[in-house]
């Protein structure tokens, strides 16, 4: 995992490629650009973290930049929907382990798409196969026609009180999209 900046999509790197399949309505996060938390502390580390692959479901391992602990970080070995941290303790043996869902996090739930089609008309199913999340929002954008300056204040606001307080810029774009179309409190 490499750190980067919260503006990655400015570098060309997109934060999550979507697996589109219209066939039995499912959509499928390969997330790129991610916040990760210590599995033993619990604090969210600094900055957000580049996925740049795994070997077999093993991504790497990592130092906490608060408590030194070292851990291991797994994934699903083929789309990135979550990544689950491994934390031993060299002394005590006791086993730390924490799931980071980043479908929810940055919420991408199935219920979404739904609403999203029957708000704006926009029907992920109906496009290509693989697409970038930020030209979905593109897409949804040209539809609604939206000025996001008084959302994304309201969406940053949201995210700064969330027990992860750093995401992505693309993500803050897509929770501000969501509230200009009253989708801040859908649940998946």
């Amino acid at each position: 995992m490499i750190r980067v900046g919260r503006f990655p999509s400015q570098d060309g790197r997109s934060v999550a490629e979507l697996f589109v399949y219209a066939r039995n309505k499912t959509v499928y996060p390969d997330i790129k650009i991610m916040p990760l938390v210590c599995p033993a502390c619990r604090r969210p580390l600094e900055g957000l973290y580049l996925h740049g692959g795994s070997r077999y479901g093993f991504v790497g391992n990592h130092t906490c930049d608060y408590c030194d602990a070292k851990f291991s970080i797994t994934d699903s070995d083929n789309t990135v929907e979550e990544l689950r941290l491994y934390h031993l303790h060299p002394e005590t043996k006791l086993e730390s382990n924490l799931t980071l869902n980043y479908t929810k996090l940055y919420r991408l739930e199935p219920k979404v798409w739904d609403e999203v089609q029957v708000l704006t008309g926009y029907d992920i199913y109906a496009g290509p196969e693989r697409i970038q999340l930020e030209q979905v929002m593109d897409d949804i954008e040209t539809i609604k026609l939206v000025d996001l300056t008084f959302y994304r204040q309201q969406a940053e606001e949201e995210i700064s009180k969330m027990p992860i307080p750093e995401l992505p810029d693309s993500i803050v774009r897509w929770f501000a999209l969501q509230r200009s179309m009253g989708l801040d409190q859908i649940k998946g």
